[in-house]
C-alpha cells in the first residue's frame, strides 16, 4: 500500500512502528482543518470529507522490545531508536541512545489540556513584559550542527539563554519549543497593548488639532 491509495472503508494496517488508516484524512496539527460548507463559504483550506478514502500512513521506527529500556538506561549504539507508541501527525514518542544513555526528546504534541495539569497561574501583565523583555535579548544566530545534518539553521544558542528561560528544558540540553512559542505570544499580547495605547493618544491629539479653535474675545472700542 501506499499513502494516497484508495482503501475500502473498514481497512487498517499496522507493522513495527509504523500504522496506516483508510479514511478521509484531515489536518489537526498545527492548525486543524474545518469541514467544508459551500453554504457557509467555506470551500478552501477545509477537509472535503466526501472524497473517497485513502490510506493515510505515519511512518516511524520499531517498538521498543519488551521488556522495553527506561529513560536514562545504558545503551550500546549511538543513534538506535524504538518507539513506545503508534505515530501520531506531530510526532512520536521514541527513545534515543545519545552518549550512551537512552532518551526521550520532546517529540510528541504537547499536552495542554487543564486535566493533565496542576499549580495552574496566569500570567500577569509584569510577568508578561518581563518574558516580552527577556525574549528581546534573544540571540539570534545561523549555525550547522557538527554531526548528520549539514544544513544551515537558525535559532538561539542555549547557552546564551538566561537560567530558568521557559525557553529551555530543566536539563539545558534542548529547546522546550512549547515555552518558546508561549514567551511570543505574551510579547505580541504586551505590544498589542502598547500598540493600542499609542493608536488611542493619536487619535485624542488629531481630534484636539481637528477642533476649531475659539475666537477671542472681542476688545470693546473706545469713543473719542
Amino acid at each position: 500500500m501506499e499513502d494516497g491509495e484508495s482503501c475500502s472503508a473498514t481497512s487498517t494496517c499496522s507493522y513495527d512502528g509504523s500504522s496506516c488508516t483508510c479514511g478521509v484524512f484531515c489536518r489537526s496539527y498545527p492548525v486543524g482543518q474545518p469541514p467544508c460548507n459551500p453554504d457557509a463559504g467555506i470551500t478552501t483550506n477545509c477537509c472535503d470529507q466526501t472524497k473517497p478514502p485513502t490510506w493515510h500512513c505515519f511512518d516511524g521506527p520499531a517498538y521498543c522490545p519488551t521488556p522495553r529500556p527506561h529513560v536514562g538506561d545504558p545503551c550500546a549504539k549511538e543513534g538506535d531508536s524504538c518507539a513506545l507508541a503508534p505515530p501520531a501527525e506531530c510526532g512520536q514518542m521514541v527513545l534515543s541512545c545519545r552518549q550512551g544513555r537512552w532518551e526521550l526528546p520532546m517529540a510528541q504534541c504537547p499536552i495542554s489540556t487543564a486535566r493533565a495539569k496542576q499549580d495552574i497561574t496566569y500570567v500577569g501583565p509584569a510577568e508578561a513584559e518581563r518574558l516580552r523583555e527577556e525574549l528581546l535579548r534573544v540571540r539570534l544566530a545561523t549555525y550547522r550542527y557538527k554531526a548528520s545534518d549539514p544544513s544551515q539553521h537558525l535559532g538561539f544558542i542555549i547557552e546564551d539563554m538566561p537560567d530558568g528561560s521557559p525557553a529551555v528544558l530543566s536539563s539545558r540540553e534542548r529547546v522546550d519549543l512549547y515555552g518558546y512559542v508561549s514567551m511570543t505570544v505574551a510579547a505580541i499580547q504586551e505590544q498589542q497593548k502598547q500598540i493600542d495605547l499609542l493608536q488611542t493618544e493619536l487619535a485624542r491629539v488629531k481630534r484636539d488639532c481637528g477642533a476649531p479653535k475659539e475666537a477671542p474675545p472681542s476688545r470693546p472700542t473706545q469713543s473719542h
